[in-house]
């Protein structure tokens, strides 16, 4: 019996019913570009430049060691840089500034190789000629470095179209150099 006398009939017809639990609010699709979709992207340009290096291997190979293996370690890093970035954890800081740091890293190389030399190897000191698929690969790489920039200045905002449009051209280029280059030897 409660303080405010007896229940009523509806009050107990009430309290015998259950409850119904409301249903769990469904997910909601996303409308836009993700970050999980960015770090796609990222992935998909660094994964680009690195078929361009490890094809370039097996030409310098043939010149030098040292710069053949230069080649697939530049290449096998952007392989796993690219996994990295898409996978779990992806987009982290540290990730997408290693990604900037090396990126920088092999554009300051190629642009050392271009007009003054490299310091070391069998052409030291002569520069090489600026070929389609390494001007590609620089071109990539400068894309990549900025995406990066933009991800880490804006974490979490997605990626504006025409940045988007801009990752997905320079892979598919990247990839159309390859293949050009690769049949066409």
């Amino acid at each position: 019996m409660s303080l405010l006398g007896p229940p009523t009939a509806a009050a107990r017809t009430a309290s015998a019913a259950p409850t119904p639990t409301a249903p769990a609010p469904a997910a909601v699709a996303p409308t836009v570009a993700t970050p999980r979709t960015d770090t796609l992207m990222l992935g998909a340009v660094s994964a680009s430049t690195a078929i361009l290096h490890l094809s370039a291997a097996q030409g310098h190979w043939a010149d030098s060691r040292l710069y053949g293996s230069a080649f697939i370690v530049t290449g096998v890093i952007q392989l796993l840089w690219a996994a990295a970035v898409s996978g779990p954890g992806r987009g982290s800081r540290w990730l997408l500034r290693a990604g900037v740091g090396f990126a920088l890293l092999a554009m300051a190389v190629w642009l050392c190789s271009r007009t003054v030399g490299l310091p070391l190897g069998p052409d030291l000191g002569h520069p090489e000629a600026p070929g389609v698929p390494d001007v590609c690969a620089v071109v990539c790489e400068g894309v990549l470095v900025l995406l990066c920039l933009r991800v880490l200045r804006r974490p979490g905002a997605p990626l504006p179209e025409w940045a988007s449009a801009v990752a997905l051209l320079s892979a598919f280029v990247a990839l159309i150099v390859f293949t050009a280059v690769a049949h066409v030897g």
